[in-house]
């Protein structure tokens, strides 16, 4: 798997743990784990943005 697709994987994966910790926590958006989930898809969906 190329490195590409590899940040593409970790996107997608962070993406539906998100998705499953905002159900999980009854939509509530300042729960802590997912503050912290979001910030590492964010993080990932920055470094994905900068490849050339």
């Amino acid at each position: 798997m190329s490195e590409m697709n590899g940040k593409i994987c970790e996107i997608d994966v962070l993406r539906d743990k998100l998705e499953g910790l905002i159900k999980e926590k009854h939509g509530n958006l300042l729960d802590s784990e997912v503050v912290s989930v979001s910030k590492e898809l964010n993080e990932a969906i920055n470094r994905y943005s900068k490849e050339p």
